[in-house]
């Protein structure tokens, strides 16, 4: 008799123990992962696309109104960013895994990377991705213009006389691009603050503006500009132009700074990034015309 009682109170321990344990296992077939090398294996892998899209925006035609505008997505940028190097570690007392984000273009070139913690609670997570690294991936795909550069006289300067410099107008406005990763958008937007001429003898002139084209139309008494500079020196120790004139010749520089903002949807952010810079040259002459007194 104390046997059989025996085998039913071990009978029912083992129904009860079984009950209890089987949610758990429940549980986990249901959610289709378990933690671990699995969760860990889940997370390795996960990417995110970056994507980018270039938008410009040009004034209209003189004493227009309007404005047109061109966005073109055809040239993604196609960085992704992949969860890598996964380590554990605790965080405010929360055990999970220690990340590295990382975030390349197709050629292996890394943009960015950063640490992620990922609590074991979480099998499988993507990286979040700050929105200001995708701004600054939004300011790397902006495609900016070189300058055009303007200059009168066009043929040769005078010493001692005034050259007009300017670059061409129509490039003088915003260019915007966009980019995105997973559910955090950034655009990036840079704009012309500044003209520094650098004109070929260790001196430089900054214009706050892209200058004014001299008209060959107009009377020069009829005609002023705030971006200019005089020649007092021969530039390159000065030689002979054809004409027996003293002459030097020159490489004069344009280079446009552009300031960069960027702004996020989807989260909140934006701010200001560094600025850009677009560079063209062209060589110059400038002579010494000497005056010749008859007797």
């Amino acid at each position: 008799m104390r046997k059989v009682i025996l085998w039913i109170i071990t009978t029912i321990l083992v129904v009860i123990l079984a009950a209890a344990h089987s949610p758990v296992a429940v549980a986990a077939t249901a959610s289709g992962s378990t933690q671990g090398t699995a969760g860990a294996t889940e997370t390795k892998g996960k990417t995110i696309n970056v994507n980018t899209s270039s938008t410009t925006t040009a004034p209209g035609a003189p004493g227009s109104t309007t404005t047109s505008t061109t966005t073109s997505t055809t040239n993604p940028s196609n960085i992704k960013c992949i969860a890598t190097d996964e380590q554990p570690a605790t965080q405010g007392g929360v055990q999970g895994t220690e990340e590295i984000v990382v975030c390349a273009t197709p050629g292996g070139q890394v943009t960015s990377e950063w640490p992620q913690f990922v609590p074991s609670t979480i099998v499988s997570q993507q990286p979040s991705v700050p929105p200001q690294v995708v701004g600054e991936d939004a300011a790397s795909s902006i495609t900016l213009p070189n300058p055009a550069i303007g200059i009168n006289p066009t043929m040769y300067g005078v010493i001692n006389l005034p050259i007009w410099l300017w670059i061409d107008p129509s490039i003088w406005h915003s260019y915007s691009a966009s980019a995105s990763a997973g559910k955090v958008s950034a655009t990036a937007t840079a704009t012309p603050v500044s003209v520094t001429w650098s004109m070929g003898n260790g001196q430089e002139v900054d214009c706050s503006n892209a200058g004014t084209p001299y008209n060959p139309e107009i009377p020069a008494s009829q005609q002023s500009t705030s971006c200019s500079y005089i020649y007092r020196m021969l530039p390159g120790g000065g030689q002979s132009d054809i004409g027996g004139n003293p002459a030097g010749t020159t490489t004069i520089q344009a280079t446009i700074e552009w300031d960069v903002y960027w702004s996020s949807s989807g989260v909140s952010g934006g701010g200001e990034l560094s600025p850009l810079t677009t560079t063209a040259t062209m060589q110059y002459q400038v002579e010494q015309i000497e005056s010749v007194i008859g007797g």
